[in-house]
């Protein structure tokens, strides 16, 4: 009996919201802005966010709107999460509240009034709020496909029944990873490991609908978006907060860039060195088999047991691979000798054909990487018994 009407009474409430949101309608002196804010510190927000701003002071209505809140309520999160199930939400909250966090990051915050008819403003706040209904509010995150940016695009041109034209195609358009790069240019670290998982799915052709993934982008496409007889998205801009740090132009050492290279040149003075000590190679080429090794078994992960669809197909798996691990054990046991050399020969031929071919690939791969590739290919020529290394006793 209390099932019954505890689900009568949700019943109620919900179409009790649903008049609600008909009834309630904008003033003419309301307005509706997108928010773009600029990238942060942490990895998550390298890119900026949009948000959607509706005010209406004569009705008492300033409302931001945020598809871009993680649901941590959700069961197994983090664990989902890896998997490329992103369980998003549409949150709302007041603008100083949501100012107020970024000014404190210090990151930029620009608003762009829309030129958008009372009829439209007033259709864009309907359908928004539909959209915060608790049944609505959550949907399945894609970075690339559907995010906090790619939401505010499709909303805008349901309420305008499309009336407004984006910009017209770019005569190159660029890949994904292209479109990503300007965001990690100087993030070296994180930029290694994201572009290590980016298999060749990054690298398709974005179109311009496409490029609106990108906060930054979807910006632009407003800024010039018109309708069929010249009329603009946009009717005015106002900067909002301008931060103190330029964080795209700061300039910082490429630690991976210059520790792979000096750990390359070891290697190959390993590989020529005739009194190097067996046991030192041994430790030497363990942790050389454990980085690649572990890095391929992630790499195969996100490849096979993820939703992460840009994750798949990836080449760098030629040399960051699973099977890197097993000389951690073959090469301590003297009786797995012969074993261990013909696994090592099998990929060295393996990486040295992948490496070649590399101009070739639908894939793009960083500079590290081919570092790792051409450190992997060292590791396997001394296991293989060319080098002169792989011939000392213990």
């Amino acid at each position: 009996m209390k099932q019954v009407i505890y689900k009568t009474f949700a019943i109620l409430l919900l179409l009790y919201s649903s008049l609600s949101l008909s009834a309630q309608e904008l003033s003419p002196e309301a307005r509706v802005s997108l928010i773009t804010c600029g990238p942060g510190d942490e990895i998550y927000s390298f890119f900026g966010h949009s948000a959607l701003w509706v005010y209406d002071p004569e009705a008492g209505i300033d409302r931001i709107y945020n598809y871009g809140t993680f649901d941590f309520n959700i069961p197994n999160f983090y664990w989902e999460f890896t998997k490329g199930r992103l369980y998003y939400l549409l949150t709302v909250s007041r603008s100083a509240a949501f100012f107020q966090e970024y000014i404190l990051e210090d990151r930029l915050v620009i608003e762009q009034e829309l030129n958008l008819t009372e009829s439209e403003r007033n259709e864009l706040f309907r359908l928004l709020e539909i959209n915060y209904l608790p049944q609505n509010r959550h949907y399945w995150y894609d970075f690339f496909k559907d995010n906090c940016s790619t939401r505010i695009r499709d909303i805008i041109a349901e309420a305008t029944d499309n009336r407004y034209q984006w910009p017209a195609e770019p005569e190159n358009p660029m890949t994904f990873r292209q479109l990503l790069k300007p965001y990690v240019a100087n993030r070296h670290g994180e930029r290694l490991g994201m572009f290590l998982l980016l298999a060749k799915g990054a690298d398709q052709r974005a179109t311009r609908s496409d490029y609106m993934f990108l906060p930054d982008q979807l910006y632009v496409s407003f800024d010039q978006a018109k309708t069929a007889d010249g009329r603009p998205l946009v009717s005015a801009v106002r900067n909002l907060y301008i931060p103190e740090t330029d964080r795209l132009s700061e300039t910082r050492t490429n630690w991976p860039l210059l520790i792979f290279t000096v750990w390359l040149l070891l290697s190959i003075w390993v590989s020529i060195l005739k009194k190097t000590a067996s046991r030192t190679v041994k430790w030497f080429d363990s942790v050389i088999y454990f980085a690649t090794g572990a890095t391929g078994v992630l790499l195969t992960f996100m490849w096979f047991f993820t939703e992460h669809w840009t994750c798949k197909g990836n080449y760098e798996l030629f040399w960051l691979n699973p099977i890197n691990l097993i000389p951690l054990i073959l090469i301590w046991i003297p009786r797995s000798r012969k074993t261990l050399i013909w696994i090592a020969k099998t990929m060295l031929i393996i990486n040295l054909l992948a490496l070649i071919s590399l101009p070739l690939w639908e894939q793009r791969v960083s500079v590290e990487a081919i570092l790792l590739g051409l450190l992997t290919l060292t590791a396997w020529y001394r296991a293989s018994g060319f080098g002169q290394a792989a011939n000392h006793k213990p």
